[in-house]
């Protein structure tokens, strides 16, 4: 929850076939459907999901953009009561089953992905990567090895 608005995550949704993430406001009650503009059926879009004031982070760990299951995160923020997709964070290094957005977490301008399966360090040992927003682009600062 923040700045009044909760958001929840259903990975597959009926009739959609994505996944699919809902933001809420608290009050008065509305609620707005979070959608990827390249989702996919196997994305496991909606499978984590962070908040911080107007912006949303929405994983989708088994995204294929860098490999089968390689993953992603997407970006949605709010202007007006109306949410709309900003980019999708990929990792510089993205590899297959990396689970990349298998968790994701954000504080202002700062916002941290985790790559469960990442092998920097050792068959899944995972990663996490911390990107910064300048001027509206996110950008990857550091990748942090478990």
């Amino acid at each position: 929850m923040s700045a009044g608005w909760v958001a929840a995550a259903i990975m597959v949704s009926p009739g959609v076939g994505t996944g699919v993430a809902h933001a809420q406001e608290c009050d008065p009650v509305e609620t707005a459907k979070l959608l990827a503009d390249d989702g996919a059926v196997s994305d496991l879009f909606g499978y984590s999901v962070a908040m911080s004031s107007d912006t949303a982070i929405i994983g989708a760990s088994a995204d294929d953009d860098n490999g089968s299951a390689s993953g992603s995160a997407y970006v949605f923020t709010q202007i007006g009561g109306v949410w709309s997709q900003q980019t999708k964070l990929l990792p510089d290094d993205g590899a297959e089953d990396d689970l990349f957005g298998h968790s994701v977490s954000i504080s202002g301008d700062a916002v941290v992905i985790g790559a469960r399966f990442d092998d920097d360090n050792g068959t899944d040992s995972g990663s996490a990567y911390v990107f910064i927003r300048s001027g509206g682009m996110w950008i990857q600062q550091a990748k942090l090895l478990s």
